[in-house]
């Protein structure tokens, strides 16, 4: 039984996983399927900047498209709210990503579509029940973990840079987050990176 406060999603079996769980990078192939899953323009925009900004459901969820700043090589949004559950805070950090990567095209495409204001109308039932309709393997929440993968993984972050990246104040978070495979230590061996 759902108590008085309490969202429905709280009994959904992907709220009790954490990003303790992944332990790679699922792929762009992942993601852009589910992009492309999506049935109209503002859910496109939405997966994508999940997974872009790494940001949390909420911190997405408040952006607007005067944010958004393209400076050539790279799009950066700035003041993006820091929304942390135990801290209420608001600290704000910019999050810079190369135009090269295959979802920022769908992110700006929604955001010049929307304009100046608010990006995604939505309160956080509706982003995730959405999610989870889109691929029943995912929660909002693990956009989060996979994008904190993939920036260690194949942008070789470190732990500070993944810190300023996600405005994380604490220098075991990013160990939280992001494990390596087996399979991926021998890619990044075989590149020469470990």
């Amino acid at each position: 039984m759902i108590k008085l406060g309490e969202g429905w999603w709280t009994h959904h079996e992907y709220h009790r996983r954490s990003c303790l769980n992944i332990n790679y990078f699922c792929g762009w192939k992942v993601l852009s399927g589910m992009v492309n899953r999506c049935d109209t323009m503002i859910e496109k925009g939405l997966i994508a900047t999940l997974f872009e900004t790494g940001g949390r459901a909420n911190e997405v969820l408040s952006l607007k498209g005067g944010q958004f700043h393209d400076k050539g090589d790279h799009i950066l949004i700035t003041g993006m709210v820091v929304l942390k559950q135990r801290n209420p805070v608001r600290a704000k950090r910019n999050v810079p990503m190369p135009k090269g990567e295959s979802l920022v095209a769908p992110m700006m495409e929604w955001v010049r579509e929307s304009g100046e204001g608010l990006l995604f109308p939505y309160k956080y039932d509706w982003l995730y029940r959405r999610v989870t309709e889109i691929n029943e393997d995912w929660w909002p929440h693990r956009f989060r973990g996979e994008r904190a993968s993939q920036l260690a993984i194949e942008k070789d972050l470190t732990v500070p840079e993944l810190m300023k990246f996600f405005g994380w104040s604490k220098e075991e978070t990013p160990t939280r987050y992001v494990k390596m495979s087996v399979k991926e230590l021998v890619e990044k061996m075989s590149r020469g990176k470990v």
